[in-house]
């Protein structure tokens, strides 16, 4: 039945939200444990590589604050993550 689709559609989106959420305490935890930080020069290293071949693209994000902000906030946390992931890897954790 549709309700019964609808029911596990949630569940499995109420799944990955608390997987994700959880992923991100942790990273932040170990972030901040082991003093893994992202800097402005590692945020402009991975813009330059995300609009290196579409310079349009970069105007057009430059000229909306909001997108900008988003945009920067998710390219932290990204990398956030696989600094956290590349110092566990190191240390064998």
């Amino acid at each position: 039945s549709i309700g019964s689709d609808e029911q596990t559609i949630l569940e499995h989106f109420r799944k990955d939200a608390e997987n994700g959420i959880k992923e991100l305490l942790i990273v932040q935890e170990v972030s901040k444990k082991e003093n893994i930080y992202v800097s402005d020069e590692d945020i402009k290293q991975e813009l330059a590589r995300l609009y290196d071949s579409n310079a349009d693209s970069t105007e057009t994000i430059l000229k909306n604050q909001k997108k900008l902000k988003t945009l920067l906030e998710n390219i932290e946390i990204g990398l956030q993550f696989e600094k956290v992931k590349k110092f566990l890897i190191e240390k064998n954790i």
